[in-house]
């Protein structure tokens, strides 16, 4: 029997790996060796040259760490073993690393690894044990009443084995195993939405996730509940799971262990979660986009997409700008099924074979593929290029902007903000856009003017003024010819204290022959027309007539088809948040954590629901609803916090704004101004500020003044 040197819990310090913002990290490590040796001859002699000198193994220990900069746990380890068996005469030796708070909510990551002279040059072995110690979370456990309610502190400590498919041959490869961070956080995410009677079953629970979505061979899970004998430290549970034995669970708590996955997602949702590249700069390449999606969804269900975006062509230049775009989807199939279901897509869409990085109508690659690294002859996950393509990387944040890339240890956002910093992408035009009518709109590169047009009696400022096909034709040939960038026609007032009882059918009279006289004309056959309806058959029937865009005042929320024909016919709409009815929605002006708070929230939730129902992202616009179910001072918080409202950090992030101040009531008030055809330079200087913050569309009565404004405005802030 082999006698052990133990070095326990040296400390020192080495740079490991870099912060998710892709900073070198420096920090505190834990070392425990343990040498296999024979103590035989010193025991008798008391000799120090006659066993190993533990001391310079310290020294050994220290040297290496404080010297050396190592990409991974796994690097370091593994070195750091070779570095000790190089120097001292040793049969075997077992080292330990800890990195203290490697992770947020756990004492520690740690590795350990057990080398001979024999196998010490081996990057990996199933041997090989990964901790992640003392997870903690809170969530409710238990069958006692009180325990129902309060959430309760846990600790979970998990010792896990890899299962490794392919072979490790360089440092490189070692990015195939499962990254503790990462599966710390799924886990962390996991029990937060659990709610199990016993430790038993989330122990259980725990390990299923483990060995079924990241590939885990054997796992070990030790969960403890402090405080929940009164006279014991804590109650515990451990158990070890492999591959063949995963625990046949309850089907309720068979819960999704991708913190990415909605909710809402039922639970006989495919297993996998997969992010999925679109491009194209050929032929009717938007056409050729919503034809993949509708032929994806076919195997994978379809969770969110990205914005769309306008790109340079990258290593062949000579050729059209891209449209590029991403998806977040659920599949079944396995990632070579899915590779050849894409390039089925690819085929039954239109491309053929081209040049390497040349013009195609329809390009989809898989970028990742749960968190899993898989490397074969026709398939790399994740992506070799994604940190270097930023037209992958601008639509990949919009639905991934937090997932951390298995390999390179830094979040979509951290990789895309260190590619803008890159010199090299001075001069790579990427702009976000939306398919209009025959039109490419580009976000933030100029304001859009919206003309209103009332088909209305009682519209609170031109009410009676269109409401005739005559009247109403007139007003928007004015508009076409003063240049206004879409037109949109609404026959149902919704002024504050406005009564409801318009009927659909003489909503549907007031719209319809006007948005297809419009197009029966020459001069309205190209401008996009919008429709100002919280009704889903009146916005069905005016897009088969000619209109290209949903402008809905209740966010979806007025009809309970609205979502569902938004997604039907595909074109691009606007949310807008007000509470009530217009009838009511001035008594409930009452925000108790403010006024932006709740415009970002709600928006978020109704985006989140229509996405989840088949409306694309970067077909929906935003409207904080200035006037609909706000005082005076709110209107100018607003106004004010346009930026901030679809900043970096907000739930509506970089989302396109549309925004109606056109002779609002708090302008009004503001000038002491009752008439509402005479606050147009109030209105100017609304229209002014929300330019300043970034709006992307101006709604408005007064399009030849507000032209003006436009142009002298966007020169300031949009070049």
């Amino acid at each position: 029997m082999s006698d052990i040197i133990k070095i326990k819990q040296l400390n020192v310090k080495s740079t490991i790996g870099t912060e998710t913002w892709g900073k070198k990290k420096l920090q505190p490590i834990i070392v425990d060796v343990i040498v296999y040796t024979d103590i035989m001859k010193c025991g008798e002699t008391d000799e120090l040259e006659d066993t190993i000198d533990y001391s310079e193994i310290v020294k050994s220990v220290v040297k290496f760490s404080e010297e050396g900069s190592f990409d991974t746990l796994q690097e370091y380890t593994i070195k750091l073993i070779q570095t000790i068996t190089e120097k001292f005469p040793i049969e075997k030796v077992n080292v330990k690393v800890s990195l203290p708070r490697a992770h947020l909510h756990s004492n520690a990551i740690q590795l350990s690894m057990t080398r001979t002279k024999d196998t010490v040059q081996e990057l990996f072995t199933s041997d090989d044990v990964y901790t992640i110690d003392k997870l903690n979370v809170s969530t409710i456990i238990g069958f006692n009443e009180c325990e129902k309610i309060v959430k309760q502190a846990l600790d979970i400590t998990l010792s896990y084995y890899p299962k490794i498919n392919g072979d490790i041959k360089t440092i490189e490869d070692i990015s195939q195993i499962v990254d503790s961070k990462i599966l710390a956080e799924e886990i962390y995410n996991l029990i937060e939405k659990t709610r199990f009677i016993t430790i038993e079953a989330l122990a259980s629970c725990i390990a299923n996730c483990c060995l079924t979505s990241f590939g885990i061979q054997k796992v070990n899970v030790r969960v403890e509940k402090p405080n929940a004998i009164t006279f014991a430290s804590a109650s515990a549970v451990e158990i070890e799971r492999d591959i063949s034995s995963i625990p046949k669970l309850n089907k309720k708590y068979q819960t999704r262990s991708l913190s990415e996955i909605s909710k809402s997602t039922p639970a006989s949702a495919p297993a996998h979660l997969a992010y999925i590249a679109l491009g194209g700069n050929i032929g009717e390449v938007f056409k050729n986009i919503k034809k993949a999606l509708k032929l994806l969804s076919e195997k994978c269900q379809i969770i969110q997409t990205s914005y769309l975006y306008e790109t340079s062509p990258m290593y062949v230049v000579d050729q059209p700008n891209f449209i590029n775009a991403a998806c977040k989807v659920l599949t079944d199939l396995e990632p070579v099924d899915l590779l050849a279901f894409l390039k089925n897509i690819e085929k039954e869409v239109g491309r053929v074979p081209s040049i390497r990085n040349g013009p195609r109508a329809i390009d989809l690659d898989i970028l990742f593929y749960d968190k899993i690294v898989f490397k074969s002859e026709n398939l790399i996950i994740p992506h070799p290029r994604i940190a270097e393509r930023r037209f992958v990387l601008e639509p990949l944040n919009d639905v991934a902007k937090n997932f951390v890339h298995p390999t390179k240890q830094q979040t979509i956002n951290a990789l895309l903000k260190e590619l803008k910093h890159n010199p090299s992408e001075a001069y790579n035009k990427v702009r976000r856009v939306m398919p209009i009518r025959n039109q490419l709109w580009k976000w933030n590169e100029k304001t859009y003017l919206m003309g209103i047009l009332n088909a209305t009696p009682d519209s609170f400022s031109d009410g009676g003024k269109y409401n005739t096909l005559e009247t109403g034709l007139a007003h928007a040939k004015e508009m076409v010819e003063n240049q206004v960038d879409i037109i949109d026609i609404g026959g149902m007032s919704t002024r504050p204290y406005s009564d409801d009882g318009v009927t659909e059918e003489e909503e549907l009279k007031r719209v319809i022959p006007l948005i297809k006289a419009i197009r029966a004309e020459e001069w309205g056959k190209e401008i996009p027309i919008s429709v100002d309806t919280f009704r889903a058959e009146v916005a069905l029937q005016s897009i088969e007539a000619g209109a290209d865009l949903i402008n809905d005042v209740t966010g979806g929320e007025g009809d309970p088809r609205m979502f569902e024909v938004m997604a039907q016919t595909d074109v691009p709409v606007c949310l807008m948040h007000m509470r009530g009815t217009p009838k009511t929605m001035q008594l409930q002006c009452e925000y108790k954590d403010g006024v932006l708070k709740e415009i970002e929230e709600v928006l978020a939730e109704r985006i989140d629901k229509a996405q989840r129902l088949g409306v694309r992202q970067w077909n929906v616009i935003v409207d904080p609803g200035l006037g609909f179910s706000k005082d005076v001072n709110q209107n100018f918080e607003i106004v004010k916090g346009m930026k901030k409202l679809v900043d970096e950090d907000s739930l509506l992030a970089n989302m396109p704004t549309l925004v109606g101040p056109s002779r609002k009531s708090f302008i009004g008030k503001t000038l002491n101004q009752s008439i509402p055809e005479k606050r147009v330079w109030g209105t100017a200087a609304i229209c002014t500020i929300l330019i300043a913050e970034n709006t992307s569309i101006l709604r408005v009565h007064d399009f030849k003044e507000m032209k003006d404004i436009i142009t002298i405005a966007d020169r300031v802030y949009r070049h």
